[in-house]
């Protein structure tokens, strides 16, 4: 998918093919997975803050200060693999 000109601050929803292997022991054998991610996985909606993105990832965050500092911090990151985007949807600009 060709990636919409995001800058940072945009508020978006991305669509997304959650397929990767679950890190939690026990979840599931790596069979498992693999009939899991043949049938789809997970679609997921994740709606964040975008920060930056580079060749594989896009990295939003669920909260960034809205103060006037120089220094922002942010907290709650999400980074897509690119490769899994089935859509991008901005809903609203940066400020």
């Amino acid at each position: 998918m060709k990636a919409k000109k995001l800058k940072y601050g945009d508020i978006l929803e991305i669509i997304w093919h959650d397929s990767n292997i679950p890190a939690t022991p026990g979840w599931m054998s790596e069979e498992q997975h693999q009939e899991w991610v043949r049938g789809c996985g997970s679609i997921v909606r994740s709606v964040g803050v975008y920060i930056s993105e580079d060749e594989h990832f896009i990295n939003i965050v669920g909260d960034i200060d809205h103060d006037e500092d120089t220094e922002k911090s942010v907290l709650r990151p999400i980074n897509i693999g690119k490769g899994f985007v089935k859509d991008i949807f901005k809903l609203r600009r940066g400020k």
